[in-house]
């Protein structure tokens, strides 16, 4: 399996607890679904290692990603809000992410054109819109292979939105997609992960 999570809890210090949740996926995309507040990004920031598991266990390609830099290179998480530090430019900025994927010769300025961003703007000059789409490119920074989108055409411009769509019907084919969204997405899912 491509991404699999078998039994994943996940538990605040407060008590509050996700899971279990159980999946295995192949390429293709998946829609996360369920009402607000029950764990759906919590869910997401597990499956990339951003938050420990209580119990469980998350495998990318048979490779656990809390356990295994290799195997937490190959999935990006795209928040629903920035989090790329402001400081860097776009160049900058993909250009670390591909670095940290250990994949510095990722080549992000085709992607970067794509969405219409200058290489030399800061992130924390950029509009709303222009920073969802360096989000996106940071994301796709070295290629990983399992990509989690959260609410990820919310901030999305007209630009962003369809260079997005377009890449997803790309990207479906070899690669994982998980996708949160309150939104009717406009494309076709290959299942949905109810939550």
């Amino acid at each position: 399996m491509s991404l699999q999570a078998d039994d994943v809890v996940v538990r605040y210090p407060s008590g509050f607890t996700v899971g279990p949740v159980s999946f295995s996926l192949e390429p293709g995309v998946y829609q996360l679904a369920g009402p607000n507040g029950r764990g759906k990004t919590t869910l997401l920031r597990a499956l990339c290692a951003d938050l420990p598991l209580a119990s469980g266990t998350v495998k990318v390609k048979g490779y656990d990603p809390h356990l295994d830099a290799v195997a937490r290179a190959d999935v990006a998480w795209v928040p629903s809000l920035p989090e790329v530090p402001v400081f860097l430019t776009v160049a900058e900025a993909w250009q670390l992410y591909a670095g940290l994927r250990e994949r510095p010769k990722w080549d992000g300025d085709t992607r970067r054109e794509a969405l219409e961003l200058p290489e030399d703007l800061r992130v924390g000059e950029a509009s709303s819109g222009q920073r969802a789409r360096i989000e996106l490119l940071c994301a796709l920074a070295g290629d990983p292979h399992v990509l989690l989108l959260d609410e990820p055409f919310s901030h999305q411009d007209a630009v962003g939105r369809a260079v997005l769509t377009g890449w997803i019907a790309e990207l479906r084919k070899e690669h994982v997609l998980v996708v949160v969204s309150h939104e009717t997405l406009p494309f076709d899912v290959d299942g949905h992960i109810d939550f």
